[in-house]
Parts: structure tokens; sequence; C-alpha cells
């Protein structure tokens, strides 16, 4: 039985050639997008699962009551505190991450890596795969470096790399004088995890570090182990109420005294972190993950919408057939059976070539997304199996209507000639066209308003000027870097040049401080303040609104602050702060006074202001503005610089800051870009997303107008001899056309107009994350209607058309 119904699907989709094309066209495409989308949401989902102790490891968030923000970091000493005071704690780790250069033996060959800077019960915690030595073989006195097998291969190819000595190269060509050894090789970290390095580097903590003092001071990511069975919410709470009662008391700086700690799950931390690249190198987006799962749905839906849609209208076609076998004694059963064995052929088609078209996608895919794939369709027997399970159901659930509708059909009348099998169905078609534009037109609203908001982001005025402007990454400049500016600024073509502990888009600046907010009760407000150099508000091209600028003239414009640290004279440091000269922002400026603000008069913080500038922003415009304040320190160690540059003069420029550089900073590479081009990097995901929804709205569209198409075919045979008698009796082509698309026209607009608040409102809701977004207009909407519009008239026209200028003889010479 099953091998002469697989024979009839044969014929019937050999038969058929352009409806088959279009069907196994229409379902591969859906089948392929929907497989390569689900993929990337599931690698998402793996991430840190893979650790033996994932379920029990949280990491410390700290939160500010008084502020509402939180940051994944945590004073040094809280970690021993935590295992000293609560048995729930089973083990704790620091973390810190960051490149380091070696050499070895004094040798001039350098490499460099990225490093986790971390402590020995890091490897009790996380579950790493030695190939040579162990964590048993770490050596006291040293710092133990553990390096992955791919630098093994390539620094070590030959040798046995366990206890060689290596040097710490610091950034200004010194040696750290610390003592590095080689004690283990392991395998490559798992790509799916949010901690990535090429070597771990173990390091002893000081006992001031080990402190829970804010003069030990130092902030570091923790990581808890905690004990099977405890719950992590009731265990915060107990933190925290120690942490009130016996921690806050001796931390007089008021942003630890308000600060709460929650656990955050290690499978969260890499979808469910919404801070800085600074804090987290590695992160994803759960927003995205729902958007993918969205689209990896719809995706589905309109591929089987169209197979439904395209089969029916094959379907009239086969009515005497259906009613033959009926007379002959064929059941309703077997004949649903039967149609159900050719939608099952149709799917295992449809599926071989979407796991063909998968494999083709993969690597542009990866690509695109920016990373590899750890987990794989084509490599997970257990995922390619579950993947092949749901589309044998919806091939069931798909095909089931379609074979209804044809084994509903009545026998008798079918072989009288009326050959429209519940025409009352038609009502089911048409919804489902209407779905499938409406699900269509909705990503087309939803690409136009991330396109109008991502321009928004791009252009804003961010109250500096950020073209012509060249930044050079965080450097330790050592004790040249006033004098490697000075000969910057001397280049033909450079404007102006500054040191500052802060970059565009790179936070909001060296340090915050927290202070009333003036507009509301009980509510405080964090301060930013940026330490530059003399020339940073010029540099910026900041604009004075009142009092004047930073100048050097002025002994209380500019500290050297790295003399007091050196010489331990914090205390004078202090006094003179408070009475150093600063700029603040017109926003700093309405609520750091008490009172009437006033220039020259002490201020709620450290500084006297002496200028007002306008308002700038210091963060992402998916931040709201924070005041500001502006220091000048004449000697910054560590920093970046800014290079206002002529316009024309761009590449003679770096050519010669390139030669400087390489006579000042020999040992290390010069690191630079556009500030343009680094406040648009802060946008990549929302870039990302704008290509994604424009792919899949071209996509969407394409597969709705493949239903459209069905069901206007579906129509046209039904009517065909209608059409005739209208064109014997006089009729136009137009005329025909018109009658034709007139219906079909009305179900588009009804799929606009159910479309537009449904995008409406969700579009908007994406808008709430943004402090400065565009607002949707009604021009977005009506764009994307007439987009769906067009394109379904075109879909239509083809078919309409066609059926016009048929011969009418064709379709009258039976009657």
């Amino acid at each position: 039985m099953f091998k002469n119904y697989f024979k009839i699907a044969i014929r019937n989709l050999s038969r058929d050639k352009i409806y088959s094309f279009i069907n196994i066209a229409g379902l591969s495409i859906g089948l392929a997008g929907c497989l390569l989308v689900a993929n990337v949401v599931i690698d998402d989902l793996s991430y840190d699962k893979q650790w033996g102790n994932a379920d029990h490891i949280y990491r410390v968030i700290s939160n500010n009551k008084g502020t509402g923000e939180s940051i994944p970091v945590a004073l040094s000493g809280l970690g021993p505190a935590l295992e000293k005071n609560f048995p729930e704690v089973e083990n704790y780790c620091r973390i810190g991450q960051g490149n380091k250069t070696f050499s070895q033996n004094n040798s001039q060959e350098k490499f460099e890596v990225s490093c986790l800077i971390t402590e020995a019960s890091f490897l009790n915690i996380f579950n790493f795969t030695f190939l040579q030595g162990s964590p048993q073989t770490a050596e006291n006195g040293y710092y133990n470096v553990i390096i992955t097998e791919a630098v093994k291969e390539k620094y070590f190819p030959d040798i046995n790399p366990l206890g060689k000595h290596l040097q710490n190269i610091l950034t200004t060509g010194d040696i750290d004088s610390s003592q590095y050894i080689i004690t283990g090789v392991i395998k490559e970290f798992p790509y799916n995890s949010h901690l990535r390095a090429e070597a771990i580097v173990l390091k002893p903590f000081s006992n001031q570090e080990n402190e829970l003092t804010e003069r030990a001071g130092r902030l570091y990511p923790l990581y808890v182990l905690l004990r099977n069975g405890t719950d992590p919410e009731q265990f915060a709470t107990k933190v925290n109420r120690w942490y009130k009662t016996s921690v806050s008391n001796t931390l007089n700086t008021a942003n630890f005294s308000v600060i709460t700690n929650s656990f955050q799950p290690l499978s969260k931390v890499y979808l469910h972190s919404d801070f800085a690249k600074t804090y987290q190198p590695v992160i994803g987006s759960i927003r995205n993950v729902y958007i993918f799962s969205v689209v990896a749905i719809v995706l589905l839906l309109i591929a089987c919408f169209n197979f439904i849609n395209l089969t029916t209208a094959k379907a009239l076609k086969r009515v005497a057939e259906t009613s033959v076998r009926k007379v002959l004694g064929a059941n309703k059963f077997q004949l649903i059976y039967q149609f159900l064995i050719e939608s099952l052929l149709f799917f295992v088609i449809s599926f071989i070539l979407a796991l063909f078209l998968y494999q083709l996608s993969i690597k542009p895919i990866e690509a695109f997304i920016g990373h590899s794939l750890t987990v794989s369709l084509v490599d997970n027997l257990k995922l390619l199996c579950f993947s092949s399970g749901v589309v044998f159901l919806v091939c069931i659930f798909t095909g089931l209507y379609p074979a209804l509708i044809l084994a509903g059909t009545k026998a008798a009348l079918a072989l009288k000639g009326n050959s429209n099998p519940k025409s009352n169905n038609n009502l089911i078609k048409k919804s489902l066209v209407v779905g499938q534009f409406t699900i269509s037109i909705v990503i087309v609203i939803a690409a136009i308003v991330v396109k109008e908001q991502l321009s928004f982001l791009n252009t804003a005025d961010l109250g500096y000027d950020k073209n012509n402007l060249l930044q050079i990454s965080y450097t330790n400049w050592g004790n040249s870097g006033s004098t490697f500016k000075q000969k910057v600024k001397d280049l033909a073509g450079v404007e102006n040049a500054s040191i500052a502990r802060w970059l565009p888009g790179k936070g909001g600046g060296s340090m915050s401080m927290e202070v009333d907010d003036p507009t509301e009760k009980n509510k405080k407000i964090n301060v930013w303040f940026i330490d530059g150099d003399i020339d940073f508000a010029q540099t910026l091209k900041l604009q004075l609104e009142k009092g004047r600028l930073l100048n050097s003239d002025f002994s209380a414009d500019e500290l050297n602050t790295a003399s007091y640290f050196k010489n331990k004279e914090l205390d004078k440091l202090a006094d003179l702060e408070a009475h150093q000269s600063v700029l603040v922002t017109s926003y700093a400026a309405k609520i750091l006074a008490t009172g009437e603000f006033k220039l020259n008069q002490p201020l709620k913080i450290p500084g006297v202001a002496v200028g007002i500038v306008n308002d700038f922003h210091n963060e992402s415009l998916k931040t709201v503005m924070k005041p500001c304040v502006i220091k000048a320190d004449n000697n910054i160690a560590y920093g970046s610089m800014l290079v206002r540059i002529r316009p024309g003069a761009e590449k003679k420029v770096i050519n010669s800051i390139n030669t400087l550089w390489s006579k000042f900073y020999p040992s290390q590479p010069l690191q630079y870009d556009w500030v343009s081009d680094a406040l648009q990097n802060q946008y990549k995901a929302e870039k990302k997303i704008e290509q994604l929804f424009f792919f899949f709205s071209y996509l969407t569209v394409f597969l709705a107008c493949l239903g459209l198409f069905g069901l206007i075919s579906f129509t046209t045979e039904l009517r065909r001899k209608e059409i005739g008698i209208r064109k014997v009796l006089g009729a136009s082509a137009a005329v025909i056309t018109s009658l034709i698309s007139r219906d079909f026209l009305k179900l588009v607009i009804i799929a606009i107009v159910i479309a537009s608040p449904i995008a409406y409102f969700i579009m908007n809701k994406w808008l709430e994350d943004y402090a400065y977004r565009i607002n949707i207009s009604w021009w977005m909407l009506t764009t994307a209607g007439v987009i769906g519009l067009l394109i379904a008239l075109i879909t239509i026209s083809f078919q309409a058309i066609k059926a016009a200028i048929a011969n009418p003889v064709k379709s009258l010479r039976t009657e």
C-alpha cells in the first residue's frame, strides 16, 4: 500500500513541475532560514553550561541603591569575607582580564597573549582539561602561567614549555619584576563561554587586597561556588543583612555604603548582562535571542502557509481523481493517508535541500555574527534528530488541512462537474495570506524603524565635534607622555592634542561620585569626573558658556597627582583637589551648587568651577546624559590621547605620528582609531539587527508572495469558465484583470491595517531601551504598506493578466 502511494506521490510531483518547484523552493528556503536562525539561538543559549559546576557558580553583582545602577564587580576583599563568614560558600575566585607581552630568558623575541589574571581557586571552580601539568603543579612564589594548546604550538612548537621562566614586558618597555613560570598546558577555552583567553595567570593576592576596606579598594569580577542546596536569593538576603550591619560601617566612602549584592547564575552571565564592555568583553543579548526565536517561528509558519495554499490550489485538478477513487471503494482515511504521504515527500525533499542550504550558509552566518557556532546542526546527532522530528510533526499538521479538503469532497457532485471542494474554505486560505502579509509588513516596519534609530544615533549632536578627531588607545605613557603630546601638537596639520583618562564611548569618565538629585528627594545621581590635561576642552571643541577654560597660567588649574601618590601625600592631594579649578557642564552646574550657581565658589564635590561648558554626551546615547566635571592633570601616566586634525591632512599626520611613536615607544604597537568610527562601533548590535531585519523582510515578503501566487492560481483555476464567458461577452483584459485583482488587494490592505498597530507597539517597546530615541512617524508605516502593496500588485498582476489574455475557447470548449 505504502509503495503504491509513494509511486502516486512521485508521479504527481513530476506531473506539474512549476507547482512542485515553487512548493519545494518555498519550503526549502523557509526551513533553511528557520534552521539557521534556530542554530544561532541554540548556540547563544548553550553559553557556560559546559562547566562541571555550572549550576552552582554565581557572579557577584554590586547594586547601587542610590543611583539604581549595577556593575559586575565587587571589592577585592569581599570574596575572602564571604568564605570566612558563610558556610554556604564552598569557594571563590577573583578574575581580571588583560593582554600581557612575554619574553623568555631575556630573549628579544616577544609574544603577546590575552590573559585571565586570577587565583589558584579558579581551577577548582572551572574545570579545564590539562594536556601537560596539572593544578597541583603550581609553584609558590611565582606567577603561574597556564597556556592554551594553541599558544604552545605557536610559540613552543618542539619543546616542553613546563618550567620555562617568562618575563612580562610592560607597555613602557620596562621589565616587570614579578617572576612568571609556565606550569601547565590546557585545551582551548570553550568558545561558548563569556570567559575567553589564551593563558591563565595565577597570582597571589596581597593581605591588603584580601581585606574588605575601601583602602583595599580594587574592584574585581567575583565568582563564588555555592554548596548544593543553597538558595541564591535567600543567600543574597543573608549577605546583604550582614553587609549592612557589619561591613558598611567600616566603609566611609558613600559609594560603598549603599551597595547591595546579588548573585547572578553563571548560565545567565552571557545573555543577561547589560553592562559596558569594559566590565565584560564577551557579551550577548537575551533580547536578540527573543527576536531570533520569533523570526525562526515566522519563517517556518510562512513556509507552511505557502505549502497549504499551493497544495490547496493544486487540489482542484485532483477532485475528479479523488472522486473516482471514492467510487471504487477508497475510504476517507485511505485518501488522507495518501495525501499525507505526498506531503511527507515534499517535506523530505525540502528538508534535504534545506540542510544543503544550511551547510552553504553557515560560514557566512558565522562571519556575520562575528564568531563561530559551537553547536552545529550537522555535527550534533541529537540536534539533527530533534530537528527532523520537528519537521515531521510540522509536515503532518501542515499536510492535514489540504488532505481533509480533498478527502471531504463529495464524489457525486464532483463527477457531475462541480469541482469546487468546500469553497467556504476560501476564508481560511485568505486568512493565511492576510497572516503572511501581516507578518511581512511588521518586519518591514521594524527594519525601517531600526534604520532610522541607528541613523539618529550616528548623526545626533553629541555636544562636541567628533569629526577629524583621532584617538590613540589607552597607553602607559611613563614619563614621556607630555613630551610626546607636544611633539604631536607641533606636527603640521594638527590643531590640538590632549591626554586623558577617558575616550569617547568608553565609559562615563575617570571616576564618579554620587550627589543628591535636586529634582527628586531621596534619589542620588552620578557625577562623572574626566581627568584630562589643560587642552582637553579645546581638543574636543567644547563650547564655553560662562567663565573661562582651564589655563596653565593658573597654578590651581592643573595638578601632578602622580607625584603625590608616589610620595604618599594623599591628605595634601585631597586638600589641593578641594581647591582645584574645574570645568562643569551646564547640567552639572544646576545640581552641584547650593542655591544659585556662582563661579569660583565651593561645590558639593571637590573643586572650584571656573567655567561652564555646554552639555555633552560622555556616554552612549543608550543612557541618559550625566553631569560632568573636567579636571586637569599635567602628568597622566596611563590614559588615551585625542588628536584634532585639520581636514585633508589626515594621512600625513598619521604617518608622522607613526614615526614619532616608533621613537618614543618602540616596544609597543600604535593602536588608533577615528572617534567617529569608534562611536559608530558602539551600535554594532543595532547595525546587525538592521541588516537582519532587512534581509528577513525580503525573505518573508518573497515567501508571502509565493503564498499569494498559490491563492490567485487557485482562484483563476476556479473561475476560468467565468473568465471565458466574460471575454466572449466583450469584457476587456483590463476589466478582467481588475476583477481578479480587486479581492486580493483587499487582503493586502487588511494586512496593512492589522500590521501597523502591531508593529507600532512592538517597536515602541524596543525603543524604550534607548534614552534618546526617534518617534515612530506615520510615513514609516505608510512606506511599509506601500511597499507591501506594490509587491503584491506585481505578484497578482502576473497571474491575473495571464488569465485575462487566455483564449476563452480552451476554457469553454467542453460546454
